[in-house]
Order: C-alpha cells, then structure tokens, then sequence
C-alpha cells in the first residue's frame, strides 16, 4: 500500500491511521485528494485486518472503519451535551441567561455574545453575589494554604523560610488587605455557582483543541464566568433592592418576594392586612411549555385578567399552595403537572378533557373520606366593612386533605385567608358544610 506500512494488527492500522491524519488532514496544510486516497486504502484494509482479528480472538469487532473516523481531529476532542451546530450563539446565550435567572435569582450576571471574522465569544460574568465570595482563614484546608503560598511566592509577596501557623495568619490576612482577592480562595458555595454555571454553558460547545500543532475549531470562546479570582464581584446583599421594589415591599410581605424560578414558604404572620380577594373568580389559562434546562414538559398558567398588586399577591399565594410557582422568564406560573383540576374553576386548558368516567369515580372516591367538622364564626371584612363568616377546620390536616378541602370550599364561594387563618365565605356556610 502507497500510505499504510509493515501492518500488524488492527490496532496498528487505526494508529497509522491516525498519523497520517495529522499530518495529511486538509485543515492542517494537507490536499484533500490525498487525504481521500488515504481514506479510500483504509477502507479497505480496515476490512481485511477486522477479519484477521476475528478469526485470531474469536472476539467480534462491532465498529466500522466509518466508525473509527473521529469526528474530531485532535485527541482533546470533546462535544457538549446539548451541543448542536444548527443552534446560533445568540440563541446559546438566550439559554444561558433564562438558566442564571431562574436558578440563581440571587445573583446577577452579565451574559453577552462578541463576533470576529473568523470566531465568536460567549462571554458570561458573575457581577454581583447576595454574600461573600472568599474563605476566611480558618476556612482554608492545607492544600488552600499552600497555594496561596505558592501564589504569594511567584509574585514575591511571600518572605519566610519557616513560620508557625499563627506568622502564617498575619502574612495573609496582610496580603489580603494590601492586595486584594487575587491571594484568596474561594468559598465552596460560590465555587459551586461558578462551576455549576460554566458546565452548563460548555454543554452547548464543541472544542477540538490542540496548541502542539497549531489547530484550534470551536463552536464558540468561552473564558469561564469568573475572572480574576473573583476580584471584581460585588458583594450585594439579598436586602438591598431599588428604591422602586423598597416601596412595592411596604405592601407585600418580605417571605412573598418571589425570583424567576424560587419557590417560597407560605407565612406563618402577616406584618399588614392584605384585602381578601376571591381567586376563583379569575380565568386562568394553562398552556403546555419545555423547561429550558432539562427538555422536560412543563405547564404554564397565565391569569386572562389584569390584576393589581393587591391582586397578584393573593393569585400568588394560591398558586404556591397548589405547588406551582412564577417565572419572570416565561411570565406565568409553572406546574411540573397538569394543575387544571386544582385550579378547578375557570381553567381554560389546551389539554383534552379527561375521562368522564375516571373524574366521576374519583368524586365518589372522595365522598367516601371522613367528613371534617368546621369551626365557624362571624368576622368584619377588613377592607369593606361587611360582615363575613370564617369557617376553620376542626382537625389538623395534612397537605393532601388541605389542597382538597380548598378545591371543594372553592366550589362553594369559600377561599382560603392566611390572614384570616380560614376559609371566607360572604354567607353562613354552616349548613351547608354540615350537609357536605
């Protein structure tokens, strides 16, 4: 053969073949007829030498000469999960900026995109962190400690030839306050964030990478989002907010404020009273969605109605209970699961309808279960004025007995106030709850 010599093995050929690669590969200097000639011969002796180590091992080789072509030319050669050639980097950073919000709505990054002639860059950074970024010293495990000598040494920072751990101490922490973050390291939770955050951005790459030989193809550049050790995150409480969000919280309770993507616990107090508002007479329409992280369907409910502040937050509050939560990124509140029978009452759905027999049975199913007792007692409406009846159930219930007794209430004009601390209904509900 004019390209492949002194074959032994299978082995051998795909080594050689690799060689010749490297050398001959158009993207690299080489023609692209000899490049097909070398590809041609190799075809056909992959062939013959498969048969060989067949017939020697008895073992069957299941690849192809087709299969052993690497798609990439260097042995660095890697390709994101999520990677695909017909996605645009602007779509990429699209993505990478709805992930950051939603599961990291405490803190603020920079996600932009830059082009050149022959490449283009993603460039996400983390700006602003709710919390210190860096260890303290008696954070520092042995291995921090010897880098940061290691750091301090190279730049000439570090003077002592032996010291105890106290000298150790005192150099540092005058390092730190002299020169900045550049000599610290970083605290397990930040790390994680950044990490976190740079494995799903290269999930969208691709890279064959290799400086040895002066050849470099990649989707697109990206440098991590943490530069400079950190040096130039700002530390940003999760209690400072805009002047604008400072006055919206005079109204809305601390525990209500609510991130793309976070969910909250319900409170337990009320620092003001909140209107009481019906939630069952709003339209909720449920929309079928993919979850930008995980493919995964997911539903989205929107409130056909405009709603006040006052509003939003009951509406809120309801859905949290129901288990759903919002999304400043797809503007509507998010369910894992198909919420149109929690919502129960005014639910428009794209989903078809289920089963009439199913439903009924599970009706009858429900009239089977332990009838509950209500305490009910005559209250003033805080906002009108008027009289309304508070009905509270008499026994303790569990998640799954609160969430049905609030979809059978809501059938009888009842919903539920945390301020309250019961169901609301604008008559007497007590025979009729006595009656089921």
């Amino acid at each position: 053969m004019k390209y492949f010599k002194n074959i032994k093995s299978l082995e051998d050929l795909k080594s050689q073949y690799k060689g010749l690669l490297k050398i001959n590969h158009p993207d690299n200097g080489g023609e692209v007829e000899k490049m097909q000639e070398i590809n041609v011969q190799y075809d056909a002796l992959f062939k013959v030498w498969k048969d060989r180590h067949e017939e020697k091992t008895g073992e069957q080789v299941t690849e192809t000469a087709e299969s052993t072509r690497s798609q990439f030319y260097t042995e660095f050669g890697w390709e994101g999960s999520n990677h695909d050639w017909n996605r645009s980097l602007k779509e990429v950073a699209k993505i990478v900026r709805a992930y950051v919000k939603e599961k990291y709505p405490a803190y603020k990054f920079s996600v932009r995109t830059s082009y050149a002639s022959m490449c283009q860059e993603l460039h996400v950074e983390l700006k602003e962190s709710p919390a210190g970024v860096y260890k303290g010293y008696g954070e520092l495990t042995e291995a921090d400690r010897n880098e940061i000598i290691r750091r301090m040494g190279y730049n000439g920072l570090w003077k002592l030839d032996c010291w105890t751990r106290e000298e150790e101490k005192e150099a540092f922490l005058e390092t730190w306050k002299g020169h900045g973050g550049y000599y610290r390291c970083l605290n397990d939770v930040t790390k994680a964030v950044i990490d976190d955050v740079d494995s799903f951005v290269q999930s969208y790459n691709y890279s064959d990478c290799d400086g040895m030989v002066d050849y470099f193809h990649v989707d697109f550049y990206y440098f991590g989002c943490c530069r400079n050790n950190g040096q130039d995150i700002k530390i940003v409480p999760k209690t400072a907010k805009s002047k604008k969000k400072a006055a919206a919280d005079k109204k809305e309770p601390a525990s209500e404020k609510t991130e793309a993507g976070q969910q909250e616990a319900t409170p337990q107090t009320e620092a003001a009273e909140t209107p009481e508002i019906n939630v069952n007479n709003y339209t909720y329409v449920i929309l079928e969605d993919t979850d930008t992280r995980t493919g995964e369907k997911i539903y989205l409910v929107k409130v056909k109605e405009s709603l006040s502040h006052e509003e939003y937050i009951q509406v809120n509050r309801y859905i949290k209970s129901l288990g759903g939560y919002y999304s400043r990124f797809k503007h509507g509140f998010i369910f894992k699961e198909n919420p149109e029978r929690k919502l129960y009452t005014g639910a428009i759905t794209e989903e078809p309808e289920e089963n009439t027999q199913e439903t009924a049975a599970g009706t009858a199913e429900e009239r089977k279960q332990e009838t509950i007792s209500y305490i009910i007692t005559e209250d003033t409406h805080t906002k009108t004025g008027k009289k309304i009846w508070v009905a509270k159930p008499g026994k303790k219930l569990n998640r799954t007995d609160f969430a049905e007794v609030k979809q059978k209430l809501a059938t009888l004009q009842g919903f539920y106030s945390t301020l309250k601390k019961g169901f609301v209904f604008t008559y007497n509900p007590e025979e009729i709850l006595r009656t089921g």
